[in-house]
């Protein structure tokens, strides 16, 4: 199988569970799903990636992008940017983004503005996705901000 056909044979495998799965990682989980392709398919050229227009998850990978109903290409509704520029231009945004629809987080818990860390977290999770942190420049968080 190639790498494309191996991608898509795993994203029907969660299809083959029904369409309140798909319902699911479509409205409002579309960022668990790209962050499980994106861990599954890490390489050098996988990218987990927005559309600040339609609020949507997806990953590239190889060239080709991919949400919970496979291959979307071709599909010209998005406008796509790398999750990380968006971490880097504008990292309240980007903080609000994961809080409010990620993470699904009150709005009073504190997050790091750059990677939305919750300080809160009461089992010591770190969520923070960025391998090197804007402001720290490792893997750990700085500072929080509450939104």
């Amino acid at each position: 199988m190639t790498k494309r056909e191996v991608i898509e044979d795993f994203i029907h495998q969660f299809n083959a569970f029904g369409d309140d799965v798909r319902k699911c990682f479509s409205y409002g989980m579309c960022y668990h799903f790209a962050l499980i392709l994106h861990i599954r398919f890490r390489d050098e050229d996988t990218h987990k990636l927005y559309d600040p227009i339609n609020g949507h998850f997806a990953v590239q990978i190889n060239g080709r992008i991919y949400d919970i109903t496979g291959d979307i290409t071709e599909e010209t509704i998005y406008t796509w940017m790398p999750w990380k520029t968006l971490y880097y231009q504008d990292p309240q945004l980007a903080a609000r983004i994961m809080r409010d629809c990620a993470w699904k987080v009150p709005a009073d818990v504190i997050l790091c503005e750059f990677c939305a860390h919750s300080f809160d977290d009461d089992w010591g999770n770190k969520i923070c996705d960025i391998d090197n942190h804007p402001v720290t420049g490792n893997d750990s968080c700085a500072k929080g901000v509450r939104k």
